[in-house]
């Protein structure tokens, strides 16, 4: 979000101060440029190889002057922006972004010019359970438009930690970091308070929480502390995420906040969207072989395809299958496992009384045996309640539980966290 932070400079309104953030997930810089998670089983998707998005932004005084402690003057009254992003995953720890936008000013001297462009990488250097720590550099290059910019030949930075965590219904970050950006500042006289936005501690968390279905809600806020002068810009931000498809995701909200502490009240209103194909995951098991009785002797079934040949013979054609997955030691699903059983939900619902559903609950080796029995019953009741919540009747939904006891040796942990269901037709 930072578009008032780093408002840097201006007698012309430099470009490289107008910086609005890509993506509404947080005001922090881990999602700002490229909504990039750093938690495989989070409950934002990262297995893109790249991104792309747009946003739209309308700013309410972006830039102010300040004399005797009040707001004196509004150098910027507005502006509207169109910024684009883009990402590249080259591995699953390291993640590259580049960003730059259109806007368009309205003040004494309104204009429309093209912004700096920033190039963000994050490495992800920890992970482990719920939490992850990424390490944060960024530069911004100055690409912005001469006839609005007064360090347009000036390189900027930033150096950052991100801290992201996984709690049990929702997903919160904390970044700290020092912005260096030579040159901005901005003086008018002896009776005004200088902006100077040179150096800076900057502070941000964010927060996600699922809503219903594919909708999330976030809450976030930032500030950035600068060595000199008085504005110090901070902001907080409420708004929606919604998770399309499995490709695409949207995002719209309002913020308020300010430059100075005193004095300042100023909002934001942003909406956007997110491209970021991907390889969704396999998760749908091979049906067991139809045996047809011939000459060649009848194939030897593994145990699990005794089990799914009786299924079948006892319900009925096995007509969908599906696999929904579960973070370490979580019940909760997040907002892709929401989007594929709503889809189930509608394929199913009003044909109930011909139908039989099956949910598998499992769990990975992690913990102890009991604890993971409990886990695995508790994840095929969550699935369960989904589905009657989606106007499923529960009348021919069976639940079975194994535990960690039947985990996949040789997997990844991640895949063995999870409920297998199944949908057989009478």
């Amino acid at each position: 979000m930072r578009f008032w932070v780093v408002l840097l400079t201006l007698i012309t309104f430099k470009a490289h101060a107008l910086d609005l953030q890509y993506f509404k997930f947080t005001h922090n810089p881990t999602y700002s440029s490229t909504d990039n998670a750093l938690l495989n089983n989070g409950l934002v998707r990262n297995d893109y190889p790249w991104l792309l998005n747009v946003a739209y932004d309308y700013v309410k005084t972006p830039l102010s002057v300040e004399k005797d402690n009040n707001r004196d003057r509004e150098l910027v009254k507005n502006m509207q922006s169109l910024s684009f992003g883009g990402a590249w995953h080259p591995t699953d720890a390291l993640l590259i972004g580049v960003r730059t936008r259109f806007s368009r000013l309205k003040s004494d001297e309104s204009g429309t010019y093209l912004g700096d462009t920033f190039v963000d990488g994050i490495w992800k250097f920890y992970e482990e359970g719920r939490n992850a720590i990424a390490l944060h550099p960024r530069l911004t290059l100055p690409t912005g438009s001469n006839d609005y910019t007064t360090q347009s030949s000036k390189v900027g930075g930033y150096l950052g930690f991100n801290f992201e965590r996984k709690f049990d219904w929702f997903q919160a970050v904390i970044n700290l970091g020092y912005s260096r950006e030579p040159g901005a500042q901005l003086s008018l006289g002896p009776d005004f308070t200088k902006i100077d936005y040179r150096d800076a501690v900057f502070t941000a968390i964010g927060t996600m929480f699922p809503l219903v279905e594919n909708w999330a809600l976030n809450l976030e806020a930032y500030r950035y502390n600068n060595f000199s002068g008085n504005q110090h810009p901070n902001e907080f931000y409420a708004g929606i995420r919604h998770q399309i498809n499995y490709d695409w995701a949207g995002f719209g909200g309002i913020a308020t906040g300010g430059l100075i502490d005193e004095s300042s009240n100023d909002y934001r209103f942003s909406l956007g969207l997110k491209w970021y194909p991907g390889e969704e995951k396999k998760t749908m098991e091979k049906a067991a072989p139809i045996l047809v009785a011939d000459k060649k002797p009848e194939p030897v079934l593994t145990k699990r395809e005794q089990v799914l040949k009786k299924e079948s013979d006892l319900h009925g054609k096995l007509i969908l299958q599906q696999n929904v997955y579960f973070a370490n030691g979580s019940t909760v699903l997040n907002a892709l496992s929401q989007a594929l059983l709503s889809k189930m939900a509608a394929k199913v619902k009003g044909k109930e009384n011909s139908l039989t559903i099956i949910l598998e609950g499992f769990a990975s080796t992690a913990g102890n045996p009991d604890s993971n029995l409990i886990l695995s019953q508790k994840r095929a009741t969550t699935v369960k309640t989904y589905l009657k919540a989606q106007g499923v009747g529960d009348t021919n939904i069976k639940n079975v539980a194994y535990g960690d006891s039947r985990a996949e040796a040789g997997v990844d942990d991640s895949l063995n966290r999870k409920v297998m269901m199944r949908v057989y037709s009478k």
